[in-house]
């Protein structure tokens, strides 16, 4: 089983972060080419590697041969699980949100922070600082492409966040009281 030496290739990564944050997708090669910016050849191979091995599926439709992520694979929810915690998804928003030093804290929350994502889910950001919304609005864009996910952004500054729960916001209060993932901070500085 050539998917757990994951390490090994980028384009192995790139593939399974794009199937497993759009499960209900499927992809022809040259889609993936666009999406990962990978040479077709190279893509070719890898998605064939992961067929062999159970974990995509493929389903002809007209001339495009298209791929998708097979849900009857006995180990999908361990390697989502794998892919979610150690590929590029956290590790890509942490590196975008700690390049912004007047951000104090930030995290996931909603159905990607759950596990409960689908085709339509996109990816909520909460971020509590004084960041310029320009540059948030730049790097939000950015991430959109390269995840091929919406990206919503909530942003309060520290005093507005602290009033909104003392006051009992339901929106804080609900996004509080689910799981989080934090990319910058921790939850005392909440």
């Amino acid at each position: 089983m050539s998917f757990l030496n994951l390490s090994k290739s980028a384009i192995k990564r790139e593939l399974l972060t794009l199937f497993f944050l759009n499960p209900e997708r499927q992809y022809y090669l040259r889609e993936t080419e666009r999406m990962i910016n990978r040479s077709a050849g190279s893509i070719r191979r890898e998605l064939l590697k992961l067929v062999e091995d159970g974990i995509l599926t493929t389903e002809k439709k007209g001339n495009l041969l298209y791929y998708g992520i097979n849900k009857k694979y006995p180990l999908i929810s361990e390697l989502k699980s794998i892919i979610k915690k150690t590929l590029l998804v956290e590790n890509i928003l942490k590196q975008e949100i700690t390049k912004h030093d007047k951000i104090s804290t930030a995290f996931i929350y909603g159905s990607f922070a759950k596990d409960n994502m689908n085709k339509d889910s996109d990816i909520d950001i909460m971020i509590v600082g004084e960041p310029d919304p320009r540059e948030i609005t730049k790097a939000v864009m950015s991430l959109e492409k390269k995840l091929n996910k919406e990206i919503n952004v909530s942003i309060y500054s520290k005093s507005e966040f602290h009033r909104k729960k003392v006051e009992n916001s339901q929106f804080i209060k609900d996004v509080l009281s689910n799981k989080i993932i934090y990319l910058k901070g921790r939850p005392d500085d909440l």
